[in-house]
This record gives C-alpha cells, structure tokens and sequence, in this order.
C-alpha cells in the first residue's frame, strides 16, 4: 500500500490513504483463504463434498467468496478515481464489480503485486510449440485440422470415444475417457448428445442456475506500425484505459454496452480498453530481420453478442458490407481513443485487423464471443455450483478442464489442467510437482 498512497496526496476530510492500507489488507486476507476449499470442492467424492458443505464445514470462508468486489470496496471508499483503482483489472477475468466475487478479484491483485505479468517468449504460439514435443515423448499424438463433432456415449452411457471430421470424412476415435477442454458449453450443447446431457443431474443442476453461462464478448484490433517501439517509445507494459472514473464499476451496464446495434455504439466513447505492446515483450522480437524497424499494438474491449450475431453462420471474410462496415465503426473508434493516448503512433499505422464476438466463434469455438469461457459472476462461485463444476463429470469417462473448471487466463486452465490431473489419477499431482521443483531447484537457507 505505500506505494500507492506515494501517489495519493491525501486532501483535507478525505481518507483515502486510510482506505487504501484497507483494501490492501483485504485483498491478503481474500487472497489466502484455504487452499483446501477447492480440494474439497473439486476433488473429493461428490457427495462426500454435498454433506461437508450441509454440516457447515468452512461456511465462514465460503460466505466470502459471496462478496461482490463493488460492494467490498464501497465500504472502503466513496472517492470515484480510488474505487478505479481498486477495480481497474476486472476487465482481466471478464466480470464487472457489481457481479463478480472480491476473492477472484484479490486473487489477481495478489498475483499481479506479488510476480507481475509474463509473456511467452516468442509469442503465444510457443506454449502449444513447446508442449506437443513433451506429449509425443509421452507416447501421445497431436492432431490438427480435424474436428470432433461429438463425444460418443454407448448404450450404457459411459464414453466410447471421439467422433472427427477431416476433409469431409468422419471416423470414431475408440478410447475409454475423454477429457474435453472445449469449455461446458460446447461440451454440452455441441459434443454430447442431448439426451445424455438431460440425464446428467450434475449438468442439469448447472444449466438451472443462470449464474453458469458464457461470458461477456470481445472486440480486439491489431495494429502493426512502421517503426520500432524504440523509436515511438512504446513501453513493455499493459494499459487499462477508462473514459472517466465511473467506467471502471459501471463495467457492462454502462451506457455504451446497452446499446442495441454497433452503429448506435460506435456513436459515443468506449468506455474502457486494454492496450499492449506485444513486440516490446518479447526479447527474441529483433532476432527476426523482417520485424527490425517495426512494433505492434493489441487493443481489446467488451461487445455485446447482440451487435453481431446476425453474421454469426457467416463465412470468414464473407460476412457483407454491413459487417465490415458495424466492425470498423468500433474498431476506429477504438484506433482513435488509442492514438489520444499515444499520439506518436498515429502516424505510423501500416497494418489493421479487426475482431468482433463473431470471429472469435470462429478461431476459439467461444459460443457469445467470450473470451475467458464462462461468466466469472459470484453464483459461479457458490460452494455447491463450483463443487459440481469438476473435473470428474458423472458421464463414465468424461473429465473437464481448462478455464472453465477452476477460472480463466493462462495460470486458470494450467490449474485447471492439474485439478483434471488429480482426478483422473487419483493422486496429489500438486506434492510431486513441489518435489519436482524442490529436486531441480534446490533451495539453500542465506546465513
């Protein structure tokens, strides 16, 4: 907190250095709420799980996670650009402060304040580059460009395999478990078969409560610039920019967000974004003779399904005029708010693509657009929800995992992948992964 309140000059009958140390307790004491809870929740025999939660077991620490994070920080300050500050980063799991839970909120800050940020070096695509050499050493295989349509079930329900399309032709991948990564929503409405959902009480129970659905969409555009972030000093940061100090809370029920169609948006500001410089992150950028002299910049906001749906069954690059045209209303506008902040770049645009909901459909199978999988509201959260959202489905055979079995981002489905682990082996994946790290890492006590 005292870096913060550095550069927070306390004014007369305000308490906002006050507020601050505050919300820096809170977001440990959120922060460090047993790790066991998600064992128990995740992990352990379902109705072992029911009847611990119907005893009262850790009610206390549970009751917590059912704080919103707008209402936690209102009781902490009524100062606008604070409350900005305190929630600034929501927009990194999706979920405004009026609906999401001040754990998962903490949790971020913590994450952010304890190691920072990282980004791969040499790009996104070096995690998949890098895994698929350790699991063909494994004895596994790495298949692309070949669909699955659907998770095949036998007459007893349990999991027989796969269903795959490639170049028109299908054929059944035999194997007795299935671990879907594809997010419930795809897993259920568009791998199983409808009559196995509807006879799954664990699936049911989640598409009842409306706190399990999709997250919010996204619009994102790039931009590639003829001169290197040296020379337009551009920084190995990221930026969430609002318009003013009630966008931050307001999050999608701002006035921007309720708009019916693109082109009544595109009419006023947007009222947040993130921007990044992807090619300052990257320390192996000049390695490249083709990237010297050059930079990029990745911008991302929320859209509304809504504004674009009606292309949604469109073809890539085929979608009419009138998508071009709802897709570069709120990408321009996006590009200008952008060069308001960083005017030195404005004139150094050589290259634009823009993305709405529909393209990510597209290229990550997102069902609304969304980007995180599903909504990380507080009923997500609830004890008895997140206990059902497992990695050990009661479909025979079929295990989830990835972003929407613990939470979104790249650490998210990582642990998301580990908890699916657990499961599947029947053992504590996370001790030997510390024995591991304290085998190749050894650490010795500084006298």
């Amino acid at each position: 907190s005292s870096g913060i309140n550095a550069e927070w000059p306390l004014r007369p009958g305000v308490e906002e250095h006050s507020a601050i140390d505050n919300y820096v307790k809170l977001v440990k004491e959120f922060s460090q709420l047993p790790k066991t809870i998600t064992g128990i929740l995740k992990l352990m025999p379902l109705p072992l799980t029911k009847l611990l939660l119907k005893l009262g077991c850790y009610k206390k620490e549970l009751m917590k996670c059912k704080k919103t994070t707008a209402s936690v920080v209102r009781t902490l300050t009524t100062n606008k650009d604070l409350q900005t500050v305190f929630t600034y980063c929501w927009g990194d799991y999706g979920t405004e402060p009026e609906n999401s839970s001040f754990k998962t909120q903490a949790g971020l800050m913590t994450h952010f304040s304890g190691t920072g940020g990282f980004y791969p070096i040499g790009g996104a695509s070096e995690i998949a580059f890098n895994m698929i050499p350790v699991i063909e050493r494994s004895g596994g295989k790495v298949l692309v460009n070949a669909r699955v349509d659907k998770i095949v079930t036998g007459s007893n329900g349990n999991v027989k395999g796969v269903q795959v399309t490639k170049k028109g032709e299908s054929c059944i991948i035999e194997c007795p478990i299935v671990v879907s990564a594809a997010g419930i929503m795809n897993t259920c409405r568009s791998l199983l078969d409808s009559n196995i959902v509807h006879a799954s009480p664990s699936f049911m129970k989640l598409f009842r409560e409306d706190c399990v659905k999709p997250g919010v969409g996204t619009m994102s555009v790039f931009l590639g610039l003829n001169k290197s972030g040296e020379e337009l000093n551009l920084k190995r940061q990221n930026t969430w920019a609002f318009t003013d100090s009630n966008a931050a809370m307001a999050g999608t029920s701002c006035e921007y967000f309720v708009q019916d169609n693109a082109d009544t948006a595109s009419d006023k500001e947007v009222p947040l974004l993130f921007i990044s410089f992807p090619s300052e992150k990257d320390p192996n950028w000049n390695n490249h003779p083709e990237r010297r002299g050059k930079s990029t910049v990745a911008i991302v906001t929320f859209a509304q399904w809504k504004w674009f749906e009606a292309w949604e069954d469109k073809p890539l690059k085929r979608r009419g005029d009138d998508y071009e045209r709802a897709k570069k209303l709120i990408g321009q506008r996006m590009i200008e708010q952008t060069c308001q902040l960083y005017p030195q770049i404005e004139d150094c645009i050589d290259y634009i693509d823009i993305g709405t909901p529909v393209t990510n459909n597209h290229y990550i199978s997102s069902t609304k657009g969304e980007i995180y999988g599903l909504d990380h509201n507080v009923g997500r959260f609830d004890a008895e929800v997140s206990a059902v959202l497992r990695p050990e489905t009661d479909i025979p055979g079929l295990y989830l995992t990835g972003q929407d079995v613990l939470m979104c981002g790249f650490t998210g489905a990582l642990m998301g992948g580990a908890l699916t682990s657990c499961a599947m082996l029947k053992r504590d994946i996370f001790t030997d992964i510390w024995n591991l790290r304290k085998s190749a890492y050894p650490y010795s006590k500084k006298e």
